[in-house]
């Protein structure tokens, strides 16, 4: 994607095609911009994640899904966490990335 400034560390981005919609995307989504403390999609103050919203990210028969730097976040990979505790638990994945170290030096 082209960028006017350089890419954040981490990339999160939450699934809004129409069955992680039915399976709440919509209340991963809200807990995802509490935890990074944005109010839409967009990079954090810090530079180290940014979020996107995806039209679809091809996993619906594991939906809802998040993709966390290149890897599908959804039910299964959380052994078999739905609702609520997944909701939690993906907040809590995004909001440890703001945490982890830089994986480069910014100039």
């Amino acid at each position: 994607h082209f960028r006017l400034k350089p890419p954040t560390d981490h990339i999160v981005e939450v699934c809004w095609g129409p069955t992680c919609h039915l399976l709440g995307a919509q209340k991963i989504l809200q807990a995802v911009l509490k935890s990074l403390g944005l109010s839409q999609e967009g990079d954090t103050s810090d530079g180290m994640v940014s979020l996107k919203y995806n039209t679809c990210l091809g996993a619906c028969s594991q939906g809802p899904v998040v993709r966390i730097d290149d890897k599908i976040i959804g039910p299964q990979a959380l052994g078999g966490l739905k609702g609520e505790a997944m909701t939690q638990r993906v907040a809590e994945m995004v909001a440890h990335l703001q945490k982890g170290r830089r994986k480069r030096t910014r100039a």
